[in-house]
């Protein structure tokens, strides 16, 4: 029931946004001030009761509540008479059902970014873990070891010290010699030590393994061919901002921007002398493909140039009440 529910809202919103367009288109009015609140809760009473009435004039019980055939009842002489005997203009109305439409996609987005941010977080968070645990199963095993040899080491010493000392061919000059030999190579032994890592060290080799984790994903999605050069830019974007967000460091929009085109074309240039080096493309073949290289190139670039779409014109305080009734604005949208 619940993932039904879901799929029923996602759909919806989808209805939403198909109908923003053509509202938009009809009713732009750049003058109308932002709706209130109390707008919003007359709004929520009376749009069911004009449901109704479509759905009894027009005689259609399965379309009838779906936003694109409302936002064209706009000039339907009966609809606005139904919405001015409720002392609604038919403007304002249409104005704040587009509007809410808006903001209720706006929401649903919002929600989205959320959760894909939080299960980006939690992946990240996991793979940390696992990195970590992977770490320090391996310095532990490491430390074993060099314990191990070194334990071996001083065995293998402790028996040559006692064959010197037993030794009644040696004179006390060559056995003191031997002597110092065995202690020297004691003290060799127990500096070569390998020592557990620190919390230092730790934090040091899970930063580093932080850069090449994201630098191997950032060329991932650089040199995938099937994603478009904008979806690229905002991939990488959306990365690096859920690595920084618990540093607050500020993301550069500009920097970002330039250093994915740079890497593209980076590894643009490397697949252009691999191919012109291949004996085994033909010319032709080469010629062509250099072609596609290099408007895959020029599409990137101009992709990147463009801000990504923005959901809604909301005015000042419009986008607050419709999170503060969304749930509700949706139980209206979505009745039967």
């Amino acid at each position: 029931m619940l993932g039904a529910a879901i799929v029923k809202k996602n759909i919806f919103v989808l209805a939403l946004g198909l109908s923003v367009g053509w509202a938009a288109v009809a009713l732009a009015r750049d003058a109308e001030k932002p709706f209130s609140e109390d707008e919003v809760v007359k709004f929520m009473a009376d749009y069911p009761a004009m449901i109704q009435w479509s759905r009894k004039g027009l005689h259609d019980q399965g379309q009838v509540n779906h936003p694109w055939v409302i936002a064209g009842m706009r000039y339907d002489k009966g609809f606005v008479e139904q919405l001015t005997a409720k002392g609604w203009d038919a403007d304002r109305f249409f104005y704040i059902f587009n509007h809410v439409n808006q903001g209720i996609m706006a929401k649903n987005a919002k929600e989205k970014q959320a959760q894909a941010l939080a299960r980006s977080q939690e992946n990240m968070k996991k793979v940390q873990d696992e990195a970590r645990a992977s770490r320090e199963a391996g310095a532990k095993a490491m430390e074993a070891a060099a314990s191990e040899r070194q334990s071996w080491m001083n065995r293998q010493l402790d028996a040559e010290e006692r064959r010197i000392r037993q030794n009644p061919y040696m004179n006390p000059w060559q056995r003191q010699q031997a002597l110092d030999l065995i202690r020297s190579q004691r003290d060799q032994v127990q500096k070569s030590a390998v020592q557990p890592f620190t919390p230092e060290d730790s934090a040091k080799k899970m930063q580093q393994w932080q850069a090449a984790a994201q630098q191997s994903q950032r060329d991932a999605i650089v040199r995938n061919p099937f994603i478009p050069g904008a979806q690229k830019y905002w991939m990488i974007r959306q990365m690096q901002a859920s690595t920084r967000q618990g540093s607050g460091a500020t993301l550069d929009p500009k920097q970002t921007r330039e250093q994915t085109i740079r890497q593209q074309k980076d590894w643009m240039a490397k697949h252009k002398a691999e191919m012109a080096n291949n004996p085994f493309i033909p010319p032709e073949q080469r010629r062509i493909m250099s072609q596609q290289a290099q408007k895959l190139v020029q599409t990137m670039e101009e992709g990147m140039q463009k801000n990504p779409p923005q959901v809604g014109l909301l005015q000042e305080g419009e986008m607050e009440l419709v999170e503060k009734y969304g749930d509700r604005l949706l139980q209206v949208f979505q009745q039967p």
